[in-house]
């Protein structure tokens, strides 16, 4: 029985796929972030999704009820480094995240998610969102993320003015 685990490879995880990427500073356009806090009580419900790929590109969308029950989007570029650093940070705190199997939370709870699109896998964590953190109704996270959810919430805020202006 220990031959056969000693000679069998294991696959790699998705996880592992991304550091082996990172490593290497190469990022396809198929490798994919995606943050989305959604939930609340139904006349406060949020939902905010902030998807950037491997190649730099962003996609930020928002319905805030409390605001407008319109859907705002605006999309960008980041640099690589900037891609590179966001993957890095996200990887660095996946372990305080809890996995689709393991997500239990009450009906109305606002719950981030982040997913993770590697060499065509794909694999989603989940997180309650606590409600003092809506009140600014941006994106949060665990506090091991807190780095990149603050740049998260910073390129989201920058395009949505870059879209503003432009439709003026």
């Amino acid at each position: 029985m220990a031959e056969k685990k000693q000679g069998k490879q294991t696959k790699p995880t998705l996880r592992q796929k991304l550091i082996e990427r990172l490593d290497r500073n190469q990022l396809p356009k198929s490798t994919r972030l995606r943050y989305r806090v959604a939930g609340g009580m139904p006349s406060e419900r949020i939902d905010q999704t902030f998807t950037l790929s491997g190649d730099g590109e962003v996609r930020v969308s928002t319905r805030d009820a409390l605001r407008s029950a319109k859907l705002e989007r605006s999309s960008g570029k980041l640099s690589q480094e900037e891609t590179q650093e966001l993957f890095r940070q996200m990887e660095a705190g996946l372990d305080e995240l809890v996995p689709r199997e393991q997500a239990r939370f009450l009906p109305d709870t606002p719950l981030g998610m982040v997913t993770l699109e590697v060499a065509g896998e794909k694999q989603t964590y989940f997180f309650a969102v606590e409600e003092e953190r809506l009140k600014p109704r941006e994106f949060a996270l665990a506090s091991k993320l807190e780095a990149v959810s603050r740049r998260i919430r910073d390129i989201s805020r920058q395009l949505q003015r870059q879209k503003g202006s432009s439709d003026a």
